[in-house]
């Protein structure tokens, strides 16, 4: 792209879960996390050459990835030896219901990505649908101990 000097983009497809932690993810959100500080870092390097570093950050798409989380769920549900075990079972259930309200198809995330692309001015982040720009403002807006609350009520309801 320096080469040819006439700009691009380079679109990464993170997460809400690159801006927030969220129990039993911790390998997930740490790649997405590790993500979003490298494209940060690299908008400010490849910026002068006119090449845009663009965020893209969904929640809860339907894909296999939360099929897949379900057999890790199952198993460890049914593992009683495990001290995580109550708190996963009442997760899990919490989890389905949030992904029911908020799920996300692919296209809808693909046309976001070619609006971003094609975008005369695009943005650094995308975010998603009203789910990840909920989370991202009460990551902003709330103290830490009112965020941890409010996930913890959303999805363990330890309280």
């Amino acid at each position: 792209m320096r080469r040819q000097k006439e700009g691009g983009r380079i679109i990464n497809v993170s997460s809400i879960g690159g801006i927030v932690g969220y129990p039993f993810s911790a390998a997930y959100c740490s790649t997405k996390f590790a993500l979003e500080g490298l494209s940060e870092s690299m908008s400010y390097e490849v910026e002068p050459f006119d090449i845009k570093v663009i965020l893209i950050e969904p929640a809860f798409v339907i894909s296999d990835f939360h099929n897949n989380a379900k057999i890790v769920f199952r198993a460890n549900k049914t593992d009683n030896s495990s001290s995580y075990a109550q708190t996963m079972n009442r997760m899990f259930e919490k989890y389905k219901q949030v992904v029911e309200e908020c799920k996300i198809s692919a296209d809808e995330v693909s046309k976001v990505i070619l609006n971003a692309a094609l975008s005369a001015n695009p943005e650094q982040r995308y975010l998603v649908r009203r789910y990840s720009k909920t989370m991202m403002r009460g990551k902003r807006t709330m103290s830490d101990a009112q965020y941890h609350n409010m996930v913890e009520s959303q999805l363990l309801d330890n309280k």
